[in-house]
C-alpha cells in the first residue's frame, strides 16, 4: 500500500495516494497489535519496512493539498491532519526505541497551552522545508524551497561549529531565517514569549536557543523549549522525597 501511494503521488492522484497511505498505516497497526508481549523488539522491523516514510509521505501530501485548498476551514483540517501525521510518526519512533507497545496508552496530547506560546514543527522533505506553527489554537504553514540535502548540510556544519567552538554564526543565522523570520509578524501579533520546537531529523542535533538573528541568540528573545512531540508521557509531578541527580556543566 505504501508503494501504491508513492506511485499515485507520481501520477498526481492525491486522493488515491492518501487513501493508500491510510490503508498502509491501518495494516501496520494491525500487525503491531498481533506481536506477542516479550517480542516488542520485532516492531522495529515495521519501521525498517518504511513506517516512518509512510507517515512522512502522508504529511507531505496533506501539506501539498492544503496549499491548493481555497476554503479556510478545509485548509485548517488538512494542516491539522498533517500535524497529527507528524506526531504519530514521532510516537511510533518512541515506541520502537523503547520497544514498548503500551507507550500510546501512557501518553496524552497536550492541548491547552498558554496563548503566548507557539509550537513550531520544522518538517524536512526531499524537495522543501515545511514549517508548521501553532499559535492560539491556529496552525500556520510556511514553505521554503530548500531541498533535504541543503538543510542537512547546513545543520551538520552548525552542529560541528557549536560542539567544537568553531565558526557557527553564518549557519545559525541561516537556520534563523528558515524557522523564525517567516513567522516574526505572527509571533509579534500573538505576543509570543515562549517557543516550543518539535524538531525533525537533523534539527534534533542542534540547540534551538543558539539560533542567531545577526545580533542576538534566540534565547535572548524567547523562552525556548525542545520536545519530542506534544503527545507526551503524562507530565505529572515527581514524587516527593529525596532525589538523586547527576548534574554537570562546562
Amino acid at each position: 500500500e505504501g508503494q501504491l501511494a508513492r506511485i499515485f503521488k507520481e501520477w498526481n492522484d492525491r486522493p488515491r495516494a492518501m487513501a493508500a497511505y491510510g490503508r498502509a498505516l491501518f495494516h501496520a497497526d494491525a500487525v503491531r497489535r498481533d506481536i506477542p508481549h516479550g517480542f516488542e523488539g520485532e516492531a522495529g522491523t515495521i519501521s525498517a519496512m518504511g513506517l516512518a516514510a509512510i507517515y512522512r509521505g502522508l504529511a507531505d501530501l496533506l501539506l501539498e493539498q492544503s496549499g491548493f485548498e481555497q476554503d479556510e476551514g478545509e485548509r485548517r483540517k488538512l494542516l491539522e491532519a498533517a500535524r497529527q501525521a507528524v506526531e504519530s510518526g514521532k510516537q511510533s519512533e518512541l515506541r520502537d526505541y523503547f520497544r514498548d507497545p503500551c507507550i500510546a496508552a501512557r501518553t496524552r496530547e497536550i492541548k491547552e497551552l498558554s496563548p503566548t506560546t507557539a509550537v513550531i514543527y520544522p518538517v524536512i522533505l526531499d524537495d522543501r522545508l515545511e514549517v508548521l506553527a501553532e499559535m492560539g489554537g491556529v496552525l500556520h504553514r510556511r514553505t521554503l524551497p530548500i531541498p533535504r540535502a541543503t538543510v542537512e548540510a547546513v545543520l551538520g556544519r552548525l552542529a560541528v561549529g557549536l560542539r567544537n567552538i568553531g565558526s557557527y554564526e553564518a549557519q545559525a543565522r541561516e537556520v534563523y531565517s528558515w524557522l523564525i523570520e517567516p513567522l516574526e509578524a505572527l509571533l509579534d501579533e500573538n505576543a509570543v514569549d515562549t517557543l516550543i520546537f518539535v524538531p525533525d531529523g537533523a534539527f534534533r542535533t542542534i540547540p534551538m536557543a543558539a539560533l542567531w538573528d545577526g545580533n542576538n541568540f534566540l534565547i535572548t528573545h524567547y523562552a525556548v523549549v525542545t520536545q519530542p512531540g506534544l503527545t507526551l508521557f503524562d507530565p505529572g509531578p515527581l514524587p516527593r522525597g529525596n532525589l538523586t541527580a547527576l548534574m554537570a556543566g562546562m
